[in-house]
């Protein structure tokens, strides 16, 4: 990454500290730099408090990322208004202060070259698309939160965002924060749920339905909020696909059914035995069990990566309501 970053050809052993959760990122304790792998496994060093006042976002979590840390005056470009939810963010791209630089896979670069910002957010997926940006001398950030397989472990890549900013101590207290709520609460379902109820989630598409991996982001929620996944078991860390039938069949009995479905029209249990008669079959299905996210409604795609407190209070009060009888839900909830 020129400019802020050098990429190292082959990997070697550091002293690894600050990162409790995240296994893509860690700090190298002998240099001060925050150490990014990227999916090969290469490291990338990226030095502290480089992030400059001139900021492209190329996600929405990054955006919400940034704003956690009081950073988001700084985004200059943004991803399609869409996906976004910021309201600030929001008004600064109906204002003009923040342009549109991408519109899903497509990517505006003479926009961002003429923006002249002073580092760029976002993916190794787009690695190839940002040899230009880095040949100009723009250090690009690669953000890999995504491929984290636990919800703190998303969580904590807030800290890389306080390192590059030069707000390392106020993003490390905030994922601290963060941290103690959610843990406070899967403890407390582990020591006062008196049932495990078993789950089950997502829907068919096309005859296909992706089923979230035994060991994935998911399934972390699921175990913390106090269900029994019937899928546990696969150990897969990111969703496999199985055919109607396999799903059917283990989550018929099911106690909880989780849907995220995006829908600008209110979801109901008509819709879905609309998209497909055998779901009216599944036991969350009869007794109204269903718990729906609709991202059209909320920032689930936004916030959520660094609400995963909420998240899973949201779940906890969905299947255990009588543990946190006044948490309002903000991304989950039952679908009467």
């Amino acid at each position: 990454m020129s400019g802020c970053a050098q990429k190292s050809p082959e990997k070697k052993a550091f002293e690894k500290v600050g990162a409790k959760y995240a296994e893509q990122f860690f700090f190298d304790e002998a240099s001060g730099d925050i150490m990014l792998l990227d999916p090969t496994g290469n490291t990338t060093a990226l030095r502290c408090d480089t992030a400059g006042e001139r900021l492209v976002c190329l996600s929405s979590t990054h955006i919400a990322f940034l704003t956690a840390i009081g950073e988001a005056g700084h985004i200059i470009g943004a991803p399609d208004s869409a996906y976004i939810f910021d309201s600030d963010i929001k008004a600064k791209i109906r204002s003009g202060e923040t342009a549109i630089v991408a519109s899903g896979a497509a990517l505006n670069e003479e926009l961002i070259l003429e923006l002249a910002p002073s580092a760029i957010f976002t993916d190794n997926m787009r690695a190839s698309e940002m040899t230009l940006f880095e040949a100009q001398g723009i250090p690009v950030i690669y953000i890999e939160e995504f491929r984290e397989n636990s919800p703190l472990a998303r969580a904590e890549w807030i800290k890389v965002f306080g390192c590059v900013t030069g707000k390392q101590h106020l993003a490390d207290s905030i994922f601290s924060t963060i941290e103690a709520e959610y843990n406070e609460l899967k403890n407390s379902v582990a020591e006062n749920a008196k049932l495990r109820p078993t789950i089950f989630g997502g829907t068919e598409y096309q005859g296909v339905w992706y089923v979230s991996g035994g060991a994935s982001y998911i399934a972390g929620f699921y175990q913390d909020a106090g269900t029994e996944y019937v899928f546990a078991d696969n150990k897969h860390t990111s969703s496999i696909p199985m055919d109607f039938e396999a799903v059917y069949e283990k989550g018929m009995e099911c106690d909880f059914w989780r849907i995220v479905f995006a829908s600008s029209s209110k979801v109901s249990y008509n819709m879905l035995e609309g998209f497909n008669a055998h779901y009216a079959d599944f036991n969350a299905f009869k007794n109204k069990s269903v718990i729906l996210c609709n991202p059209a409604e909320s920032a689930y795609f936004e916030k959520g990566v660094i609400e995963p407190h909420i998240i899973l209070a949201d779940l906890v009060y969905a299947v255990h309501p009588e543990l946190i009888p006044e948490h309002k839900p903000v991304y989950y909830r039952i679908l009467n």
